[in-house]
């Protein structure tokens, strides 16, 4: 799976669909990072898989700053 690198939580990305982010900015152990769907305002709840964070795009994340990272087909 290739990846775009890191984003800052203030910038959002352009593009609806599946991004990986990032929940602890300190450590960055496995268990930091999760799928989430961003809708074009808001992002999901973090899943582990890209088809988990798909099932999850209508459960609204309250993290809506952490950083992210485009998944490329």
């Amino acid at each position: 799976m290739k990846l775009t690198p890191w984003f800052p939580g203030a910038i959002k990305p352009v593009r609806v669909g599946v991004y990986k982010r990032v929940y602890d900015t300190t450590e960055y152990s496995p268990s930091d990072f999760g799928y989430c769907y961003w809708n074009g305002h808001v992002w999901s709840w973090k899943a582990t898989t890209p088809t988990g964070a798909l099932r999850l795009r209508h459960a609204r994340s309250p993290y809506q700053e952490f950083p992210w990272r485009g998944v490329m087909k």
